[in-house]
């Protein structure tokens, strides 16, 4: 059973993080239900793979305080996504479990405030586009993780989210599916002379670049 916010009455789910890492390594099943999936799919997740505030490097630098003991606990208002692609926003609190050992984990409580309802059609986040664009160029995961600032498992997750949305079978299916619905737009389209599989290119392009909060706004084409 979800906890209870007692100035709101709102439901409150729970999961659990590494105090080294901040990888979430236990989840309630309503914790992982805002999401759309089951807790298995995050185990292995940053926080900061699932959920924005702010800029990108905000809720990390939240969590690296925890997790080096500059802080005991933070609240901060997130923006989450569902696997059907409806954002969410939600109260997220996270704090340090000790014990006379020392730190023992990370408690972070998910308080959801409001839901999008479901878009008119499908839509890309310019997060999701920028993954898609580099599965499009062949780039791995180890590759996309480093240049869109994600664990490997937060791609995976979101490659997953998307191949759910879209009842594609596999990332290249996906990639070929969502060009073909014109959603990666002409940026993110393979130009001339360059191969599907020139993750070279993909690497020199997104050089530097940083998801930015506008990455949980949708990207449809208008």
């Amino acid at each position: 059973m979800p906890k209870e916010n007692k100035d709101s009455a709102a439901p409150v789910y729970a999961a659990q993080a590494c105090p080294l890492s901040a990888v979430i390594v236990a989840a309630e099943t309503g914790f992982a239900a805002q999401f759309g999936v089951s807790p298995g799919e995050i185990h292995g997740c940053l926080p900061s793979d699932l959920l924005h505030v702010g800029t990108p490097e905000s809720l990390r630098q939240r969590f690296t305080g925890l997790c080096e003991g500059h802080t005991l606990w933070f609240t901060e208002k997130v923006i989450g996504q569902h696997c059907r692609g409806t954002t969410f926003t939600a109260r997220l609190t996270a704090g340090t479990a000790t014990a006379p050992t020392g730190l023992t984990g990370l408690m972070l409580l998910l308080s959801p405030t409001t839901r999008e309802t479901p878009p008119a059609r499908t839509v890309l986040t310019a997060l999701e586009a920028r993954i898609l664009d580099g599965v499009a160029a062949g780039a791995s995961t180890e590759l996309l993780a480093e240049r869109l600032r994600l664990s490997r498992r937060g791609v995976d997750y979101h490659i997953r989210q998307m191949l759910r949305r879209f009842d594609a079978p596999n990332r290249r299916a996906l990639a070929a599916q969502v060009g073909a619905l014109g959603l990666l737009g002409p940026s993110h389209a393979t130009a001339p002379g360059r191969r599907a599989n020139d993750s070279s290119n993909w690497s020199a392009e997104t050089t530097g670049m940083r998801e930015t909060p506008a990455g949980w706004a949708t990207a449809a084409q208008s």
